[in-house]
């Protein structure tokens, strides 16, 4: 079984002290293509391999999600993640923590308080997302 590696170091407001500075950048880029609806930049920053799974357990390939997020299915308010921890992980990183939205969800405003796990992956254009998965954390924690 593979070793995990130690954390790399960046600290910084809103991230854990773990967190290197190009993925500081690549969250925040996200967060606000996330909420400007900006799908050209989204489509920058996911890979094509992308798997996205939903706090509700439905998954999305790159496509399935920027054509959702075109439609109108998911609208973005407001994205915070906190709590970030990241690790190399061959070509790329993996992160986690915790993710705070509101967003209007076919048609249903909701206000969402997740734990997350990512995986960005390393190219020669920068950091891209190749998976995401949410999980709901229960109100009694």
């Amino acid at each position: 079984m593979a070793e995990m590696s130690t954390p790399t170091t960046t600290p910084t407001s809103g991230f854990g002290a773990h967190v290197p500075a190009e993925l500081q950048t690549a969250l925040r880029a996200r967060q606000a293509a996330l909420q400007a609806l900006d799908l050209a930049a989204l489509d920058q920053l996911l890979d094509d391999t992308l798997r996205y799974t939903h706090s509700n357990g439905s998954c999305e390939d790159k496509p399935g999600y920027l054509n959702a997020l075109r439609a109108g299915a998911y609208r973005y308010h407001a994205v915070d993640e906190s709590a970030v921890e990241a690790f190399e992980l061959g070509g790329g990183l993996w992160c986690c923590g915790r993710v705070r939205m509101h967003a209007t969800v076919h048609g249903v405003e909701r206000h969402m308080d997740n734990r997350f796990i990512a995986v960005w992956r390393r190219t020669p254009e920068g950091l891209r997302l190749a998976a995401y998965g949410a999980t709901p954390i229960p109100a009694a924690l």
